[in-house]
């Protein structure tokens, strides 16, 4: 388990050596706001490997070396997070803001909160694929579309390895709407 003073806040300078998007005390205020007592009844340590974690999957989940989710590149390559992030066409979210490249977008800071928060209340993030659905089957697909709402999901005959990754509803959601997850050049959000 991290101790709180484990926490290296990215300040948009692409440190190399930053572990979160968020300090604790700004978890604190989002989610006291939230009435999330999962994570205001949380210890400082507790906080800090979550925020630790949230943002390590955050990079995992939306970014990919060879096909990119975010827009641009990292502000410096030594940097160890995926934001900041730099763009000759600027980096403009869903309602028009437009980051410089010492920014963190308040998109990347609140899904990092809500990852946090799930790692908090589960104990994990990346999915468990020794853990069955109740019919002892592994998802072997999971899709979701948002207009019109689409949802499949597709399950092994038997027992086997699950290929799926586990979502987040609210973290997941706040991604897509920031309309800074892109793939191949074009605006498509990932699900």
């Amino acid at each position: 388990m991290a101790v709180a003073a484990d926490i290296i806040v990215e300040d948009g300078t692409g440190l190399d050596t930053a572990n979160s998007y968020v300090a604790i005390a700004d978890g604190d205020i989002y989610h006291e706001h939230r009435g999330n007592t999962a994570w205001t009844d949380a210890t400082q340590d507790a906080k800090a490997t979550a925020l630790i974690h949230a943002t390590e999957y955050l990079d995992m989940r939306w970014s990919f070396i060879g096909s990119p989710t975010f827009p641009g590149d990292p502000t410096n390559l030594a940097q160890a997070l995926q934001w900041p992030r730099t763009d000759d066409a600027f980096l403009v979210d869903s309602r028009g803001n437009q980051y410089g490249d010492d920014e963190i977008p308040f998109w990347i800071v609140n899904a990092t909160l809500e990852y946090a928060l799930a790692y908090l209340t589960t104990g994990r993030l990346l999915p468990d694929p020794t853990v069955p659905d109740t019919a002892g089957r592994f998802v072997t697909l999971k899709r979701e579309k948002l207009g019109p709402l689409e949802e499949e999901t597709r399950y092994s005959d038997s027992r086997g390895t699950s290929t799926s990754k586990r979502t987040y509803a609210l973290a997941d959601k706040i991604i897509r709407q920031s309309g800074l997850a892109v793939t191949g050049g074009d605006r498509a959000i990932r699900a």
